[in-house]
């Protein structure tokens, strides 16, 4: 087949044929396909992206890779084609689409990040950057098997599903529109592109052919109606995700021709056909001809009720598929939230009764998980058993949620939605929304708590930082009501990231300190100065008794959302990094004291939930804390204790190779969420601490014993006590190395 040598600038056509100068279609110049593109390459356009690379062209758009100005994060950016602009009202049309598709906020939806209008007339969308391919190519080389084909068709029909609630209809339901993001592992996500963009074309759904001379959508996956310029809704993708599913199970299309009018007059006219040996011979079950062929009924109404509706039935065939007709496993239940099996209630945690007032942790035997929202792939679990998984949604306390993500790192961000329902008013309040990079699954998370992320009423910032406030300007573009609260400190800063300030409140602008609800709630500012920004301000909900710290408490770690007696030194370490000096923290803990009723739960920013009795001790131990400046003037103790590091790195050394010490100091700080406790002469040669001495010391003594084998362990452990002897350190504080009881550290979680 020969390759083409031409374009058109206006309908996208492909010739080869070239002696052609202009194109029959509407009698635009043909440019060389070469330069397709290229006019834009190196452009800055609208002030804020500048174009990279050509990436692909499509019926719809050319689609370039986008560096945004000032933050350097690279971007899809999708210019719109000039047939499109010259449509009846288009530019309307485009603004109010984007808007909607905007605001679904799915992980199975690619995100739009902005949109605007060029100044001679082009449409352009700002969009995530996506690793992968569209289905389209991977059906080129052959159908995929079943089971990944039922799946991917799963997690389309959840993100539709999640446009359709938002009145948003795609119309232009195909393979080449179902991109697969590769992710970490070699899993394959689902994410739906061009949602709504079809459908520009026609006008509203209720514009026909008629009226417009245009079919909107893709003769192979067109419906009855949309073939023949009918009003469109949620049944004319149900069809179009019919035909994808068809070709997916048996290799074919339900209609092909040469001709795309014959196709749609099948479409209109004929009655698919279901090849049953075809199915048979690819371990396709029989009953995917009644989920297909009812798909592709004729008409709307004759079709599945709903997207979730045939979610449902492919699930059932999945389950066929897997020769069983339990529930999947956890490992695909993030595709499938609403057909999951109730999941049996596990043994109760073994903890004393709340008191009266206490945030309410449920357990297992208490309150089942169950899905958020109808068609939801998050759970509602209960904090004393949350992972801090990207499926979970965690409960604080009644209408207290962690609606963040885990990360794998030393530091994870932590986003808190608080919503207040009294005498039928519905208040929602944003903590801390954390960092790009968590966008998608926050916003789905607050999307499927609240019905929608334009429901959102605020987004309160404890400080200016990117981890903590960056996403709330892309919360703002998604949902046109929320308002943000910070200090004024915070606001001269955070604004930068694009921030309406027409939709901004100072902190300091609310008499007493006290945020009056409409619900009858109230929510009360703590300023807490220098820790560790002058405007930082801790959020306090006396209902809940949940204290919204932002980095105060923070940093302790644990495999779960809850702390544990043990988090206690990555709450020291994070403040003696972190923290200005003992004074602030004083200050701080002391208005925190004043609080009434007194807080039950901390819930910092970063790390995990501090919770009931750990309270208190916490709070003691960071009043005195020394810190930040505190820790700069070395004594002559703090000599003993480098020297005694630098013995340990050679004892460890000496245990795991020449390259051993190295590799161990080089781990500190690797993940780039944490930095490095260590001031290092030399890639092996420790020269001071950033943190208190005995802490950095032990820190590296528990992780050089965790790097090694068992068999090794009690050999580095009478060295280090050797050690600690000689330099005249053995009493000066709690024991220094503890055998770890689990595996190498080379396995084990950070």
């Amino acid at each position: 087949m020969a390759s083409s040598v031409w374009y058109c600038p206006l309908c996208q056509s492909e010739g080869t044929d070239g002696s052609v100068v202009f194109c029959g279609n509407d009698g635009a110049r043909v440019r060389p396909i070469a330069d397709r593109g290229a006019e834009w390459i190196g452009q800055v356009l609208d002030g804020k992206y500048r174009v990279v690379r050509f990436i692909d062209a499509g019926g719809t758009a050319e689609v370039f890779e986008a560096e945004r100005l000032g933050s350097g994060k690279r971007v899809a950016l999708k210019l719109l084609h000039a047939a499109l602009a010259a449509t009846s009202g288009a530019l309307e049309r485009f603004l109010q689409e984007a808007q909607l598709v905007s605001l679904i906020a799915h992980p199975n939806v690619v995100a739009i990040q902005d949109f605007g209008t060029l100044p001679d007339s082009v449409h352009y969308m700002v969009m995530e950057l996506l690793d992968g391919h569209a289905l389209s190519v991977e059906l080129a080389d052959g159908p995929p098997p079943v089971l990944t084909a039922l799946r991917y068709v799963m997690q389309a029909c959840e993100g539709l599903a999640a446009a359709h609630e938002r009145e948003v209809i795609h119309c232009d339901v195909k393979p080449a529109n179902l991109f697969l993001q590769r992710e970490p592992g070699g899993e394959r996500t689902v994410k739906i592109l061009d949602l709504g963009i079809g459908r520009l074309f026609a006008g509203s759904a209720g514009r026909g052919l008629a009226e417009t001379g245009i079919i909107a959508g893709t003769p192979d996956y067109m419906s009855p109606e949309q073939a023949t310029g009918l009003e469109l809704g949620p049944a004319t993708d149900i069809y179009a995700m019919g035909v994808v599913l068809y070709e997916m199970l048996l290799g074919v299309r339900p209609f092909q021709d040469a001709s795309y009018l014959n196709v749609l007059t099948k479409h209109v006219n004929e009655a698919p056909v279901w090849h049953a040996d075809i199915a048979a011979a690819r371990g396709v079950p029989p009953e995917a001809a009644d989920v297909v062929l009812k798909a592709l009924a004729k008409k709307p109404a004759e079709r599945q009720a709903s997207m979730l509706d045939l979610q449902r039935e492919v699930a059932s065939l999945a389950r066929l598929v897997r020769g069983r007709t339990s529930a999947l496993p956890l490992g695909e239940q993030r595709t499938l939230p609403s057909l999951e099996a109730a999941p049996q209630a596990s043994t109760p945690a073994t903890r004393p009764p709340a008191s009266r007032g206490t945030p309410r942790v449920i357990a297992a035997a208490e309150k089942t998980p169950t899905p958020v929202s109808r068609g939801s792939r998050f759970r509602r679990v209960p904090l004393g058993e949350a992972t801090g998984g990207d499926q979970e949604i965690a409960e604080l306390a009644p209408d207290v949620y962690w609606v963040g993500r885990r990360n794998d790192a030393l530091l994870e961000c932590n986003a808190y939605l608080r919503v207040f329902r009294r005498r039928g008013t519905e208040m929602s309040v944003l903590i801390d929304p954390g960092p790009p990079k968590d966008f998608d699954v926050v916003s789905a998370k607050v999307a499927a708590i609240l019905g929608s992320l334009r429901r959102l009423d605020c987004v309160f910032l404890n400080h200016q930082d990117p981890d903590v406030a960056s996403n709330a300007a892309a919360i703002q573009q998604s949902s046109p009501r929320t308002r943000v609260i910070c200090s004024e400190d915070t606001w001269r800063l955070a604004h930068f990231y694009g921030l309406d300030p027409q939709r901004y409140t100072a902190v300091e602008s609310f008499a007493g300190g006290t945020m009056a609800l409409a619900s009858g709630h109230e929510l009360r500012f703590v300023p807490t100065p220098f820790c560790h920004f002058r405007g930082a301000v801790m959020l306090y909900d006396p209902e809940s008794r949940v204290l919204f710290s932002g980095d105060l408490f923070g940093g302790a770690q644990s495999r779960a959302l809850v702390a544990t007696s043990d988090s206690w030194p990555g709450v020291e370490m994070f403040h003696q990094i972190y923290m200005p000096s003992v004074r602030a923290l004083a200050l701080a803990v002391a208005r925190v004291r004043r609080l009434e009723p007194t807080p039950l739960m901390i819930a910092p920013q970063h790390g995990s939930v501090i919770v009931g009795a750990d309270v208190e001790p916490v709070l003691d131990a960071l009043s005195s804390l020394q810190v930040g400046l505190d820790l700069l003037e070395p004594g002559g103790e703090d000599l003993r204790f480098v020297a005694a590091a630098n013995e340990v790195l050679r004892e460890f050394s000496e245990l795991a190779g020449p390259d051993g010490a190295r590799e161990l100091l080089a781990s500190y700080g690797s993940d780039g969420s944490f930095t490095s406790l260590f001031v290092l002469e030399g890639p092996a040669q420790i020269a001071a601490f950033k943190v208190a001495p005995r802490l950095a010391l032990d820190a590296l003594a528990n992780e050089a014993l965790a790097s090694l084998p068992a068999g090794l362990r009690g050999d580095l452990q009478r060295s280090i006590r050797a050690i600690l002897r000689q330099q005249g350190l053995e009493k000066s504080g709690p024991p220094i190395g503890r055998p770890p009881s689990g595996p190498p550290r080379s396995d084990r979680r950070r």
